[in-house]
C-alpha cells in the first residue's frame, strides 16, 4: 500500500463522489485488496472514517476535481470547440490510473492507438489554457480520427471506471 493520497472528487450524475489518489513512482487511484474495486465515498466525512479505520495518510488538504459531467456533456456532440484541456487533461489522467490501478491497462490499450498526439494535445491545451486570459481562449486543430479517438477513451474510461468502483455505505 502506498502511504500517501489525496482526495479526487469526481462529480459524476451530478453527484459529489470521493476517492483516494496517489502519486508516487507510478499515480494510482486506491483499490480495496480484498475486492478489486474502487471504492468511492458519497462524502468526506465518510472518505476520512475509512482512512482514519485504515491508517491511511492524506497529504494535502487540496482537493483535486475532476468533472466527469462535462465530459460526458461533451460525448453527446464531440467537437474540437468543446474542449476544456484542463478538465479534459484530468480525466484522461485518471482513466489511466484507474487501469493502471486495477493492473488491466490491456482494456484500453486498443483506444490508445494514437495515444502520444492526443496526449500531447491535452498536456499542451491545458498548460497554455492555464496561461490565457480570460478574453482569449487556446485553440488547437483536431481531425476526425482524434476527435472520434478522444470520444472513444472517454466513452470506455467513464464506464470502466463504473464498473470497477462500488460506493461505500455507512458502517
Amino acid at each position: 500500500m502506498f502511504e500517501n493520497y489525496q482526495v479526487l472528487r469526481i462529480q459524476l450524475n451530478g453527484q459529489d463522489m470521493y476517492i483516494l489518489w496517489y502519486s508516487n513512482t507510478r499515480d494510482g487511484i486506491y483499490v480495496n485488496e480484498t475486492t478489486g474495486v474502487i471504492p468511492i465515498f458519497g462524502n468526506m466525512q465518510m472518505l476520512m472514517d475509512f482512512c482514519s479505520d485504515n491508517r491511511i495518510n492524506i497529504i494535502s488538504d487540496e482537493i483535486i476535481f475532476c468533472n466527469l459531467d462535462l465530459i460526458r456533456g461533451w460525448l453527446e456532440k464531440p467537437t474540437e470547440y468543446g474542449i476544456k484541456y484542463d478538465d479534459f487533461f484530468h480525466v484522461w489522467n485518471i482513466i489511466h490510473d484507474v487501469a493502471w490501478s486495477i493492473e488491466d491497462l490491456d482494456e484500453l490499450e486498443e483506444l490508445y492507438s494514437n495515444y502520444y498526439i492526443l496526449y500531447d494535445k491535452l498536456f499542451w491545451g491545458a498548460m497554455m489554457e492555464s496561461r490565457e486570459t480570460h478574453q482569449s481562449r487556446y485553440y488547437q486543430d483536431w481531425n476526425e480520427e482524434e476527435l472520434e479517438s478522444l470520444q472513444g477513451i472517454f466513452e470506455k474510461g467513464i464506464n470502466y471506471f463504473r464498473y470497477h468502483s462500488e460506493m461505500v455505505t455507512g458502517n
